[in-house]
């Protein structure tokens, strides 16, 4: 998922619809952190984000826009 609509119910619903598919799936998320301008605060209540530093290896080549403070985010 990418940039979910700021205070926006889509974010969640597409995490609990994720769950009910497969509980154990993850998902990479590109967007601002809790408190950002993307999703809602029932979202960021609700995921666990994941370390992994393969996924952190592949984040060093991301590139955010100028004044933009997002990143992707591997989360259950």
């Amino acid at each position: 998922m990418s940039w979910p609509p700021y205070n926006d119910e889509i974010a969640i619903n597409v995490l609990w619809k994720m769950r009910e598919v497969n509980p154990s799936c993850i998902m990479i998320c590109i967007g601002e952190e809790a408190g950002g301008c993307t999703a809602n605060d029932e979202f960021f209540r609700n995921i666990e984000v994941i370390d992994d530093k393969y996924f952190d290896i592949v984040n060093l080549s991301f590139r955010s826009w100028p004044s933009i403070i997002d990143r992707p985010m591997l989360i259950r």
